[in-house]
């Protein structure tokens, strides 16, 4: 008797798990991603890490619980291919900004706030004007942060700087952006970009 009424309710439970994993969002992805690899990242001290260390560092806590949940993300986003640039830049991008909301100190330190590449996580850039480069309708500024990365910025709008911005070419400067949700006919969704709204030289 009891194993006929366990029976239906064990039925209803798996299928309950079952619609429950399969809703889970991008931005629910995001968030735990972000959870795991500020986890990871507490066993490193970020003050005494160069820019490039953390940015590494990052880089392998993020695949690993990629690698790890590979299941999980190819439900989502699918194949995993540690060899598609892009995506993984994408991934690093949207795990960032959640990370903002649980460990900042760690993303301000890995955009250089810690050392002065950066005024502040995600708004501001130092760093020399590499130029500007097209890529179909898109135009894509890109300043490089001394002993780091290069940071790409989607150019969309009028800007001040934008006038004389070939002029800019090999100069040290200082550019603002804002992180946007800008949406990606070619994939169907939001896509977290970099906006550049102002440069200037400095």
């Amino acid at each position: 008797m009891l194993s006929r009424l366990y029976l239906p309710f064990l039925t209803v439970l798996l299928t309950c798990t079952v619609l429950t994993a399969q809703t889970e969002t991008e931005s629910d992805y995001y968030e735990a991603a972000a959870d795991a690899t500020c986890t990871c990242m507490a066993d490193y001290d970020v003050t005494t890490m160069s820019t490039g260390e953390i940015e590494m560092q990052l880089g392998i806590c993020m695949v690993t619980f990629a690698i790890d949940g590979r299941e999980r993300y190819e439900t989502l986003f699918g194949t995993l291919d540690m060899t598609d640039e892009r995506s993984l830049t994408q991934l690093g991008e949207n795990v960032g900004v959640k990370m903002m909301g649980v460990c900042p100190k760690v993303v301000m330190a890995a955009a250089g706030g810690s050392t002065g590449g950066q005024a502040s996580a995600g708004t501001e850039v130092i760093g020399t004007f590499q130029g500007v480069t097209t890529a179909g309708k898109q135009a894509v500024v890109t300043v490089k942060v001394e002993n780091g990365p290069p940071t790409k910025m989607l150019w969309l709008e009028y800007w001040p700087g934008s006038d004389d911005v070939e002029a800019l070419k090999g100069k040290r400067v200082h550019a603002r952006y804002e992180i946007r949700e800008l949406y990606d006919a070619a994939t169907e969704s939001y896509l977290t970009q970099k906006v550049i709204v102002a440069v200037e030289e400095i």
